[in-house]
């Protein structure tokens, strides 16, 4: 008997040491250390037990119970420790609720030092040897008055240990309640296991089987036990409050199973898995989906109570071991993300105000029209002469509300194969194959505009640019471009409002772009030259010269200004040459003053556009500064149209070219519309007068006589009169009659270079 006892002990221990080297294989590394030291202790105090069942002496006896006593403690301890990190407490418990395994710790090591004591002092137990049975000299203890410490040592942690568990139990969801009733449970059948050995006083003292059973048993229930309810519970809560919908078959394709949301989302009861089927099974029969696919994903939208909805179906069949046993569907709701994606692509795609096809996006859908119909189409483009002029009078808000009806009208009154685009602010982009119908459109769209302004004053044009594809492989912005080049022909006039393009306007487009990008190289490599056009008096002496500019290219030739003026002054570029004259102007006169010829003056001209590029009068003062010459001689002319736009400054700045010694002349002179109301506010010194007045004229006689009054009325201002584009002699007669004063043009000389002209009339007066 007293050898089955110490087999069974050892038996304990075996399985204790299976337990510590299981606890090693584990990954929960935290907790796993914590058991493993409770199976070490138990491991040594179940060992111990082998001892006191074998042993023939009492020393070894009394040692082997303090080994005995001292583990049980250790256990325990080692067990609140795991409860601790177990439930979680350990991440959220505050400083002073930490000193609770610290006073574990205190007591444990008290009630080893306690019971080590015993050994010289006996003040806790006595090791005496009793017949039991069969057993001769079998070892018990007698408890003393110190081994009531190493009792409450033990309830003390004891109860810590059920105090961490109860906490946990209460505050935690009824779902998580097996966790730790499970653990709560194995360790209260141990506490009252090793209390019946307690109070019975039985010889042989089988606690430690209690204390390894239930070691075994948490760790079975919190390391290696899968709690299928508490999973299966969780994953319920999952599905049922997962946004997903999750449908399962079974291998008979009968409906098992469809969560809330798929419920919900269908508008069907739970009780209702039958028609839920045939429902989902409808929605899928147009999408190609066959039963027996092992796997199929598709969109699908359907209208639910009066809304829209967008899902994505994944379908899955499920095996086991090569073995169907059953299927699910994933249906996931795309409802905010397509409508999301619908409005921002809606968006990206049409210009905000008008609800218009953008620029890019009306591009896109021209090429696709053009892939599949690549003949007879046409690329418009419009534009609202003035629309600047509607947003500074009547406001933004009006001026907008102008381009949502025009947009509504081009929608409205043309083919619905036509594409619409905004393509800048008020221009808008048409591609159609019936250009007349759009043309008599523009026609009739005016005033319907202009009654949104309520003002009958202010007319309301379309100007119109067409391109007629012919090169269907062309971009679309090439397309756009080239309608831009014909409407850039009409768009100030108010007497043609359609133009169609041609290849003369894209080869003046290369040609404009060309000498624009050569421009700074030609000034530095001295391409540009002063011409000078004389001017002479009354007695057709030489009094001075007007200053011209000629390009001398050097693959075009000389190019005339008609050739690159205009351009320049488009694009602002203006001020680079006329400084260049200017400065050039102001060399030469210095060059006559040196040689004693400072009578003779040099007109330049002065671009309206020049204005905004320079402050003028600062510029021209510090000219003739800078070269040492007679601001006199110096003649600045200014166009009517550049005195006309922000007049109340030009005639500001005309009083101050005045005072500082310079002399101003009105060029062009009646080719305006306000020549005669000019005159009565600006005090300019010289008029002059194209005879190009004279030959435009439908009637000669009338035209000469307004030039004989125009110089009476010069005389009465105090003012010279210079006309320019004399070629004959008989309108020399004609002038020389009428009273003017200083003549130009080809019967005298043509614009020549300035060392020519240098050559030409100061050898001669020589």
């Amino acid at each position: 008997m007293k050898k089955l006892y110490a087999a069974i002990f050892f038996f304990v221990a075996l399985l204790l040491l299976f337990c510590i080297y299981t606890t090693k294989k584990t990954d929960k590394k935290n907790l796993t250390s914590m058991l493993h030291t409770a199976f070490w202790m138990a491991f040594v105090a179940a060992f111990s037990h082998v001892f006191i069942a074998i042993t023939q002496n009492i020393v070894v006896a009394t040692l082997a119970y303090f080994v005995f006593y001292s583990c049980i403690n250790w256990i325990l301890l080692a067990l609140l420790r795991f409860c601790i990190s177990y439930t979680g407490l350990s991440r959220h418990l505050n400083k002073d609720y930490k000193v609770l395994p610290r006073l574990g710790v205190l007591l444990a090591a008290l009630d080893s030092l306690v019971l080590l004591s015993n050994y010289f002092t006996s003040a806790a137990f006595t090791c005496k040897a009793i017949l039991w049975k069969d057993w001769h000299e079998y070892f018990i203890t007698e408890k003393c008055f110190y081994f009531h410490f190493h009792i409450a040592c033990s309830y003390l942690l004891a109860a810590a240990i059920f105090f961490v568990l109860v906490f946990k139990i209460v505050r935690c969801p009824p779902v998580y309640w097996s966790r730790y009733l499970t653990v709560l449970v194995c360790f209260l059948i141990t506490i009252g296991w090793d209390a019946f050995f307690v109070l019975n006083r039985h010889p042989v003292d089988f606690s430690i089987i209690g204390y390894a059973v239930a070691a075994v048993a948490i760790l079975y229930f919190t390391m290696i036990y899968k709690p299928n309810y508490l999973i299966n519970k969780i994953l319920g809560h999952i599905e049922d409050n997962s946004e997903d919908m999750l449908v399962f078959f079974d291998i008979d394709g009968k409906c098992i199973y469809a969560n809330t949301s798929a419920l919900r989302s269908f508008g069907y009861r739970v009780t209702n898995l039958d028609e839920f089927q045939n429902v989902v099974s409808d929605w899928l029969a147009d999408k190609g989906f066959e039963a027996d696919t092992p796997s199929f994903s598709a969109m699908c939208s359907k209208v639910i109570n009066g809304k829209t909805y967008h899902f994505e179906f994944t379908y899955h069949t499920l095996y086991d071991h090569g073995v169907v046993e059953g299927s699910f569907f994933h249906i996931r709701d795309c409802t905010k993300e397509v409508n999301s994606y619908n409005e921002a692509y809606y968006k990206a795609a049409h210009d905000s105000l008008t609800g218009m096809y953008n620029l890019e996006y009306f591009s896109e859908t021209v090429s696709g029209v053009l892939k599949m119909d690549p003949s007879g189409w046409y690329v418009i483009v419009t534009d609202i002469k003035g629309f600047k002029f509607i947003n500074d009078l009547f406001g933004k808000q009006t001026g907008d509300k102008v381009l949502v009806y025009y947009a509504d009208l081009l929608r409205r009154s043309s083919a619905p194969n036509n594409v619409y685009g905004r393509v800048a602010n008020d221009r808008f982009a048409i591609f159609t194959k019936n250009v007349e119908e759009a043309k008599k459109t523009f026609s009739n769209i005016g005033p319907e505009l202009g009654a949104l302004i309520r003002n009958s004053n202010f007319p309301i044009v379309i100007h119109a640019g067409i391109y007629p594809v012919t090169n269907p492989a062309m971009s679309v912005m090439s397309m756009v471009d080239r309608a831009l080049l014909a409407l850039g022909t009409v768009k100030d006039s108010y007497e043609v409002f359609i133009a169609t393009y041609d290849e003369s306007l894209r080869d003046k487009r290369l040609w404009e772009n060309k000498i624009i990008g050569e421009l700074d190289g030609a000034l530095a490599s001295g391409q540009f030259e002063m011409y000078l056009q004389p001017q002479t008096d009354r007695d057709l002496k030489l009094c001075g010269a007007e200053a011209l500019i000629r390009w001398n290219h050097p693959t075009e030739g000389l190019l005339p200004p008609a050739w690159f003026i205009e351009t320049f002054e488009n694009d602002g570029l203006i001020i680079k040459i006329d400084y260049f004259i200017w400065q050039e102007a102001c060399k030469t006169l210095q060059r006559w003053k040196r040689m004693g010829l400072d009578d003779l003056y040099i007109s330049v001209n002065i671009s309206p556009r020049d204005f905004y590029y320079v402050d003028v009068y600062k510029t021209f003062v510090d000219l003739v500064k800078q070269y040492d010459i007679n601001p006199a001689c110096l003649k600045l002319e200014l166009t009517e149209t550049a005195m006309i736009t922000d007049s109340e400054r030009r005639f500001v700045l005309i009083d101050r070219l005045h005072a500082a010694g310079f002399q101003v002349e009105m060029d062009d002179f009646g080719s305006g519309y306000s020549s005669l109301n000019m005159l009565k506010d600006i005090r300019v010194d010289v008029l002059k007068i194209d005879m190009l007045f004279l030959y435009k004229a439908k009637d000669v006689e009338r035209s000469r006589i307004i030039i004989k009054q125009v110089v009476v009325l010069a005389r009465e201002l105090g003012m010279t009169v210079v006309i320019e584009g004399v070629e004959t002699e008989e309108q020399l007669k004609f002038l020389l009659e009428t009273g003017c004063d200083i003549f130009q043009g080809y019967y005298f000389s043509k614009p020549i270079p300035c060392a020519a002209f240098e050559e030409k009339y100061f050898k001669t007066d020589k």
